[in-house]
């Protein structure tokens, strides 16, 4: 049996009112050398019943179900059961235009790219209207400039910027080899960030080998939320997932003290963590990155360290007020 170019992957929860037109936009694709492994991550309303539907339709669609484990481990199970050569992954509740894989493969295979991003639009499901993302406008300039420099300093630097400003792992064709071969996979534990994170170990193993599709491809959902977010447990998920990637990074001997990855990532993270933090939450975030600093008094050098403390302290300073005893407490043991 031939063994398909591309494996579309979707991790399906819950999405039956936005699931079929996710599905129709795959099906319709110019390119048709592809498989699209649906995991159906334990919904509870029509959503399987929906991608049985397609699946009688087309057989390039595969429905994996599973017990609710969360949509890192769908995208892990997915990863693990694809055995062609590009993957790409689309939400469950966005959309893509027709050429979206033609576009993105014809770009991957004319140099043997590694990765390959494109832009997207926002679309508000009430008003059916879009949205360019003027963000986005500057970062096939910014892939030229990587590409075509020698200064390994300017390429992770600006590389980094890079995933900073395309976070999510949709809206990407990524090469199956680099990920296997480097066991790069999302972190199930933790929930916030964790495309990021999943961008910048890719990242480190591609470099120079990317390339960018100066066109929205990709229709990205923009929902109005009846779910207030818990900040709190973002914010400690988040730094959460900081930590797990200083580690990893350093696992995989590419942090190796470098200075300009290691201060980027910890200065976005604490950034990150917002100036609205509960009291509950405040002793729990505190005792993780003092613990954080244990860590790294073992693989950064003394300037590196004390960077990644200004950057708390700045922190603390913005957050709390200066007359608060635990903030002096804490500070007494930070520095």
């Amino acid at each position: 049996m031939k063994i398909p170019k591309i494996s579309v992957i979707i991790p399906v929860y819950n999405t039956e009112k936005y699931l079929a037109q996710c599905m129709d936009s795959i099906i319709a694709q110019t390119f048709k050398d592809f498989e699209c492994v649906c995991v159906n991550d334990g919904s509870t309303d029509n959503s399987l019943k929906i991608l049985e539907e397609y699946s009688k339709k087309d057989n390039r669609i595969k429905i994996i179900s599973q017990e609710n484990a969360g949509p890192s481990n769908a995208k892990n199970v997915g990863i693990k059961n694809s055995k062609c050569d590009y993957i790409t992954f689309i939400d469950s509740d966005d959309f893509v235009s027709t050429d979206y894989l033609e576009k993105l493969y014809l770009r991957i295979i004319d140099k043997g790219y590694d990765l390959v991003y494109c832009k997207h639009k926002l679309y508000y499901s009430l008003d059916k209207a879009y949205n360019i993302q003027k963000n986005e406008n500057n970062l096939s300039e910014l892939v030229k400039k990587i590409n075509s420099s020698d200064d390994k300093n300017f390429i992770l630097k600006n590389l980094l910027f890079l995933v900073e400003n395309a976070r999510s792992s949709c809206m990407k064709l990524y090469k199956i080899d680099v990920i296997k071969n480097n066991n790069i996979l999302f972190f199930e534990d933790i929930y916030a960030q964790s495309d990021y994170v999943y961008n910048i170990l890719f990242a480190m193993y591609s470099l120079k080998n990317i390339s960018f599709v100066d066109e929205e491809l990709y229709y990205y959902r923009k929902q109005v939320k009846s779910i207030t977010v818990d900040k709190d447990r973002m914010a400690i998920n988040g730094l959460k997932s900081f930590i797990a990637l200083t580690k990893s990074l350093q696992e995989r001997n590419l942090l190796q003290d470098n200075k300009i990855m290691h201060n980027f990532i910890f200065k976005g993270f604490i950034q990150r963590l917002g100036k609205k933090i509960s009291p509950k939450q405040q002793e729990m975030i505190f005792s993780l990155i003092l613990e954080h600093f244990e860590y790294l008094k073992n693989i950064l050098k003394k300037d590196s360290l004390i960077k990644c403390k200004l950057y708390f302290y700045s922190f603390l300073t913005k957050t709390f007020k200066t007359k608060s005893l635990n903030f002096f407490r804490i500070i007494k043991n930070f520095i």
